[in-house]
């Protein structure tokens, strides 16, 4: 009987696609703001396709999700017996299996339907008991493996005999598993530390009277890796660096050999760094080496890392990065302006955005700049979406407003709104001679790799306005005067920020040099975020704005 249920488990998946109305405001470039014109919706069972009950019968459960579903279609749910009743609910399926009177197993089949998908559970019952017959299954697996740490384990069984109350005896062959709890259903057990290197392995025995069923128990020894780390992974340049390493639980420090990652040359403890940058280790001890540690290098009388009010929190604002294309001599442009001022002055859209002036039309304009003019040259050129002046662009590859209409404009931010972001940065800046110190902590919810780039802007910058309408359109404010990392027509994505770990921040400092035709007092920089999308495109995912000789934490929602 169970070589012709095992030829029954499987699984037959049919796909649905369930159609979405197009609209214009769907129809744009092809980046990530287009609405896909299908969607399949999926079923999944996410408890086990194989429920095993004793004769007696009882209650079970069927969990199951069901992604992009279809208005419209329902779950339809049938059983192939009359021996199990179901009961449908909105994430899972309660199956009543009747009590079996022959003493023959017995096999049902569960069928879940979502529009053409469809998925099968079997119930597998066992038949009645002879006079004096014991049944002892186990109902998890049969092997459990643990890491060095150990912790706490459960062991589920059914035990059929016609002795109400019965319970198994349990035993081990270890003495580092034990403090089992035995009920009528499930042994309770712990498994303690192991403090060698090598890996072991025990049995739990559940017995009762002539019938026994055995678990297996398999633990990794501690590791014997090197694991490498410092006293502090940011320094200034001509500090030192003081390197920890740790191996099967023990500091080896003192007898560690280090190493820089890319000559190969063994360097001290601790060990002096005069220039600033990134420099990478590893350490070696009793045949082993480490992982690379990194070292963040930062110049002397950087800014100091914003303070982090809520270490624990990862949920930020989401600040849309907007770039007003724009010019002194471009006539319409003045309306641009207007609505801009107008959205400043809204104050349900203060912390949805930060915008940025791309003064690229004329090169006569004070407040011109060739990183703005190489903007303009990006979307016209490979999104075509900058084809005149003024045009409003939102996060890069998103729609543009070329409308300086202001609801037009309200209806492109809510239309790019997110509630929250699982990325931002905390900024502080400095001058520092004719530099500008930014130093940016990024942290993430998620573990990704990142692209950032920062811009300097100007406020107050004074170029007359052609058709300005008020005196205040004379005096530009966050004008573009440079990029940190170089821009093409191409790609203006940035650099790459590298690798953040899933709950984890990251520091790095940058040094932005300045002109002197700039009013240094009027400077302050934008932090733009970026990570790749599913068209391996880099979106902005979020921006930070911060005045010079200011600091700006973590914007959490």
């Amino acid at each position: 009987m169970r070589k012709l249920f095992a030829l029954f488990v499987m699984a037959l998946l049919c796909f649905v696609a369930c159609e979405s109305v197009v609209t214009d405001d769907n129809i744009n470039n092809d980046g990530p703001g287009n609405d896909s014109t299908i969607v399949t919706p999926h079923l999944s069972v996410t408890s086990d396709s194989i429920i095993r009950m004793t004769y007696l019968g009882g209650k079970a459960t069927i969990d199951y999700t069901i992604e992009e579903p279809c208005e419209g279609v329902e779950l339809a749910v049938v059983p192939d017996v009359d021996w199990i009743d179901y009961q449908i609910f909105s994430n899972n399926i309660a199956l009543d299996i009747k009590p079996n009177s022959d003493s023959q197993q017995r096999v049902g089949v569960v069928t879940l339907t979502y529009g053409e998908e469809v998925v099968e559970v079997f119930v597998e019952q066992g038949g009645m008991l002879a006079q004096g017959e014991v049944r002892l299954n186990l109902l998890s697996e049969r092997k459990m493996t643990y890491d060095a740490n150990g912790g706490d384990g459960e062991i589920l069984y059914s035990l059929e005999t016609s002795n109400e109350g019965a319970v198994v005896e349990v035993d081990a062959d270890a003495e580092w598993i034990g403090e089992f709890v035995v009920e009528a259903d499930k042994v309770g057990f712990v498994v303690a530390k192991n403090t060698t290197i090598e890996q072991r392995t025990a049995h739990i025995v559940l017995s009762y009277e002539t019938t026994s069923a055995t678990v297996t128990v398999v633990q990794d020894g501690i590791s014997n890796e090197v694991l490498l780390s410092a006293k502090r992974k940011i320094i200034e340049a001509g500090e030192a660096v003081e390197f920890v390493a740790m191996q099967a639980n023990e500091d080896v420090t003192a007898v560690a050999k280090y190493f820089d990652y890319y000559t190969r040359e063994e360097v001290s403890n601790p060990y002096t760094i005069a220039e600033a940058g990134e420099r990478v280790f590893y350490a070696t001890c009793n045949g082993e080496t480490s992982k690379v540690l990194t070292i963040n290098i930062i110049p002397a009388g950087s800014p100091a890392f914003p303070e982090d009010s809520d270490p624990d929190n990862f949920t930020f604002k989401h600040r849309m990065l907007l770039i007003d294309h724009t010019g002194t001599d471009c006539g319409f442009c003045p309306n641009m302006m207007v609505s801009l001022k107008t959205l400043s002055q809204n104050s349900a859209y203060n912390d949805t955005y930060n915008i940025a002036m791309a003064h690229s039309y004329n090169t006569g304009d004070k407040a011109f700049s060739l990183t703005a003019r190489t903007l303009f040259n990006f979307f016209n050129k490979t999104t075509k979406v900058a084809t005149g002046y003024p045009t409003l662009t939102f996060n890069y590859w998103y729609n543009d407003s070329s409308s300086s209409n202001i609801n037009y404009i309200y209806t492109h931010l809510q239309k790019n709104m997110l509630e929250s972001q699982d990325v931002a940065a905390a900024v502080s800046t400095a001058v520092k001679g004719d530099d500008v110190l930014v130093s940016v902590a990024l942290k993430s919810e998620r573990d990704r790799t990142y692209r950032i780039n920062i811009f300097l802007l100007e406020d107050d910058v004074y170029s007359y306005q052609y058709n300005a309408t008020e005196n205040w359109m004379h005096y530009h404010e966050n004008a573009i005067r440079s990029s940190y990392f170089t821009l093409d027509y191409t790609d203006i994505s940035g650099g790459e920020w590298g690798y953040v770990g899933k709950n984890s921040t990251t520091y790095k400092v940058f040094t932005m040099p300045t002109e002197s035709s700039w009013v240094k007092s009027n400077l302050k920089v934008l932090v733009i975020i970026a990570a790749q999308n599913s068209n391996n495109k880099f979106d902005v995912v979020n921006t930070t704005m911060c005045p010079i000789n200011g600091s700006v934490p973590f914007d959490y929602k």
